[in-house]
């Protein structure tokens, strides 16, 4: 089972209490996606949006500012609508379209920038989305004790097996 494909089970278990909304939207672009079930599921639930031209772009590259939306989503955090004005990046200004997401994640403890900024339209790095998974999963204490980032957060996904079945995937190669 891939990476994605267990990130979706475990959403798809967390979220059967929740009702699905009316996401109904149809992707004119992931018919042939060997994970065009997975998608339309989590748009049911809200999580995924389609583009300005009813398209998902599964190959595109997903920016630090689009996962930390997803991510939000998948968590059903409440999203701080003050954090516009408390962002704590450089890069990230108040009318930035993401800042109360990247915030509230921040402000949870999932998620850290780089110096002082937080690169929002940069491509999210497959370490990156694997510690702050493992930081929303409570295993963030043992990845510090096992070296912290990069190397404790991904001996503590391999220990839970988050990434068993996922394959050879570089630690700064970008999620699509």
């Amino acid at each position: 089972m891939t990476l994605i494909n267990k990130i979706i089970m475990a959403v798809i278990c967390f979220t059967l209490i929740i009702p699905l909304g009316t996401h109904a939207a149809v992707y004119s672009d992931i018919d042939e996606n060997p994970n065009a079930a997975q998608i339309k599921i989590l748009t049911d639930f809200g999580i995924f949006e389609p583009d300005a031209d009813g398209k998902f772009n599964p190959d595109s590259v997903l920016t630090r500012a689009e996962f930390c939306q997803v991510l939000v989503k998948l968590l059903g955090l409440t999203v701080d609508q003050k954090a516009k004005m408390d962002s704590v990046f450089g890069d990230l200004p108040p009318g930035h379209w993401d800042t109360n997401n990247v915030m509230t994640l921040y402000n949870s403890g999932f998620i850290a920038g780089i110096n002082g900024n937080f690169m929002p339209d940069d491509p999210i790095l497959f370490i990156d989305a694997v510690t702050t998974f493992m930081k929303t999963a409570g295993y963030g204490f043992l990845a510090e004790a096992n070296g912290g980032y990069p190397a404790g957060y991904k001996m503590a996904a391999n220990n839970a097996r988050l990434l068993s079945g996922v394959g050879s995937i570089s630690d700064n190669e970008p999620v699509t």
